[in-house]
């Protein structure tokens, strides 16, 4: 881990917040959050909806000398919901928000080099939100692939008492690694970078990433904050990715 690395890691992120106000991309920003605003509402509606049923439903099958068993479903259950919850709001206000936040990546770069990205193409609003969405489906099964792992882990490590108290920390880092790839993907993808490649290039770059990541985890924990989390997190990382390639940091070590 390189500490100076992750702290600018966590003040790029940061930066997105002053540059998602300047005049210009306020535009690009108003959908994304109200994309956001929308299927948060709705996921947490139908979370709160289902979960004491689906309790009362677990909980009623269990035979009274069984009653202790009760709480464990309970914290299991929440973790899973808000697992769910999470991936589920980032993944579908992403996919929305996608062709959305191709455009403020490029903004943002034009802003910070004076030059619109290299790669970008002229196809028209269609045809871009379209290789848009075939970027989400491959960042999607990326994704699902490290939730699966998780999973796996997380059943595991359950039945040992000491090591159950490490999910959290598991959990948090695979969803702060996720969440440095799906912003990243903006401005690299403007430039022609296809997701095999961006994730070669993060490899080197773990301390810069998980940085980010954690900042941007954090930030969809804050209530109202979570809202302007992914117009903030895509300029952030436009902010990232271009200072990046003019000091080249990179990460001790070979990359995995």
């Amino acid at each position: 881990m390189n500490p100076a690395a992750f702290g600018q890691g966590i003040n790029h992120f940061l930066a997105g917040f002053a540059l998602v106000r300047q005049p210009g991309l306020r535009r690009y920003v108003l959908i994304p959050l109200l994309v956001n605003l929308v299927i948060f509402v709705l996921a947490v509606w139908l979370a709160a909806d289902h979960f004491a049923g689906l309790m009362e439903a677990l909980t009623a099958r269990l035979p009274d000398w069984l009653d202790w068993v009760a709480w464990l479903l309970w914290v299991l259950l929440a973790m899973l919901l808000l697992i769910v919850i999470f991936y589920g709001f980032t993944l579908v206000a992403n996919i929305i928000g996608a062709p959305f936040n191709s455009l403020l990546a490029a903004r943002v770069e034009e802003r910070l080099t004076g030059q619109k990205p290299g790669g970008t193409t002229s196809l028209g609003f269609l045809a871009d939100a379209w290789q848009d969405l075939i970027s989400e489906a491959l960042k999607l099964r990326y994704f699902l692939g490290l939730v699966a792992v998780g999973a796996v882990v997380s059943l595991a490590m359950l039945p040992f008492g000491i090591t159950a108290p490490l999910l959290p920390i598991l959990w948090f880092l695979i969803s702060a690694w996720s969440l440095a790839l799906e912003y990243s993907d903006y401005p690299l993808s403007n430039r022609g970078i296809r997701f095999s490649e961006q994730r070669l290039q993060a490899r080197t770059r773990r301390s810069l990433m998980l940085g980010f990541g954690t900042a941007a985890t954090i930030a969809t924990m804050i209530p109202l904050v979570n809202f302007t989390v992914m117009p903030v997190a895509v300029a952030g990382a436009t902010r990232m990715w271009v200072m990046n390639r003019e000091s080249n940091i990179v990460d001790s070590g070979p990359a995995a």
